[in-house]
């Protein structure tokens, strides 16, 4: 296998020392009441830019994506489509410094994009259109510290920074001897301090499946591991990019280190699913999100990745898609509560902020969104700050499928 290697500017940062952790504030303005079902009221669907205000839980809901069949401005060629949102919970939707945002999915209904692009960027404040980018077959994250920049990867093996702005992109590495290479696929992040990676590909030698970690700024390749026995779903690198976490379709997660030697093994079924991972404020990385069986069916978990130690955060509702954009809030994940076939209140079709010691429940906005399509699933991802966050709804079932902005800054300190 042969690498090629181009310089690459990443910016490093020092994670605190774990004594130095601390919890971010509470959003004191948000309801925390852990009781009451509150139904979503009847609320007319905010125009496009357009605000209004959750009736129960007093949060500002932004229409962020436009309505089928009209252009997008600023974007010559772009069309809205049916189907407007961003991507997943777990891929960050705005940059570091929050003054951009991507929205990766534009389809149905004559849905597109210019020739060459399948992203929109809007701006991270009003939101509106700014230019279409990305486009060279290609899976990207942004950077967790670096504003300007996306890290991809495209199936030919070219590992790469992107800077979003100039529209320009760096050659980090070329892998040959791989083919499909992918971040996950599709799942996969970028270590707190952007400078770890997992990639999942097809050896060409022997036609496997391997997963291997790369250090971005040392230009170093960790061994394959084999992950031909896995009916996998994705594979990871952990927030302080030390170890390697393999999700399987059977909902179990298998961490390594770096060298590919197995740590853990989480037998139990999705304990937990749909998760996110970040490091808790004692320092240690974690895995959290619903989980998917007893004894904690339905409950928000989290659980060490250094013991497999879990802690149930809430235990009324049913989860749905955890997520720790949040990267700066320090002590919170957020969590969506669909409407499913488990309709389990009081959390029932809203988004929650939840505090990592079990103690808070901060609860943000209805949802609005009741289709059991995949497009419809809200899979809210928080700013960075931890006081925003986007999520996707049919608007109880009015049709198009849009993203929403949630505003609650004006709720915390």
């Amino acid at each position: 296998m042969n690498l090629m290697h181009k310089s690459v500017f990443v910016i490093m940062v020092t994670l605190l020392p774990a004594a130095k952790i601390l919890f971010a504030q509470d959003c004191t303005g948000l309801v925390t009441n852990t009781n009451s079902y509150w139904p979503a009221p009847t609320l007319a669907k905010p125009g496009y830019l357009q605000s209004v205000v959750d009736p129960v839980f007093g949060t500002t809901i932004t229409r962020v994506t436009g309505n089928a069949g009209t252009p997008i401005s600023n974007v010559p060629g772009g069309v809205w489509g049916s189907t407007n949102r961003h991507n997943y919970s777990k891929d960050a939707v705005w940059n570091a410094d929050q003054t951009l945002m991507v929205i990766k999915t534009i389809k149905g209904s004559g849905g597109t994009l210019p020739a060459g692009t399948d992203a929109l960027i809007i701006d991270g404040s009003t939101y509106q259109p700014l230019y279409a980018r990305l486009g060279f077959e290609v899976e990207a994250r942004w950077h967790p510290t670096n504003a300007r920049l996306m890290v991809y990867i495209t199936s030919a093996g070219e590992l790469g920074s992107y800077d979003v702005p100039s529209n320009a992109r760096t050659i980090i590495a070329l892998f040959s001897g791989y083919s499909g290479t992918q971040f996950g696929p599709w799942e996969g992040q970028l270590s707190n301090d952007g400078n770890w990676v997992v990639i999942n590909a097809t050896r060409t030698s022997d036609n496997k499946s391997v997963g291997f970690a790369y250090n971005m700024s040392t230009h170093t390749k960790y061994p394959d591991i084999d992950l031909s026995g896995f009916n996998l779903d994705w594979v990871s690198i952990s927030p302080l990019g030390d170890k390697i976490l393999v999700y399987d379709t059977n909902l179990h997660t298998t961490i390594y280190d770096l060298q590919g030697n197995q740590l853990a093994f989480w037998s139990q079924s999705g304990q937990p699913d749909h998760y996110d991972m970040r490091v808790d404020t004692d320092g240690q990385e974690i895995a959290t999100g619903v989980a998917k069986s007893a004894p904690y069916d339905g409950n928000t978990i989290k659980r060490r990745m250094s013991d497999g130690v879990i802690t149930a955060l809430i235990t009324k509702g049913y989860g749905t898609h955890g997520s720790t954009r949040d990267l700066t809030r320090s002590g919170y994940m957020f969590e969506t509560y669909q409407t499913t076939s488990k309709n389990w209140p009081p959390y029932l079709n809203e988004l929650l902020a939840v505090k990592l010691d079990g103690t808070r429940a901060e609860r943000i906005c209805h949802l609005y969104s009741k289709g059991t399509t995949y497009d419809a699933q809200p899979q809210a991802c928080p700013s960075p700050d931890g006081k925003r966050a986007i999520f996707a709804s049919d608007w109880n079932k009015s049709g198009d499928i849009q993203g929403y902005v949630v505003d609650f800054r004006s709720k915390c300190p």
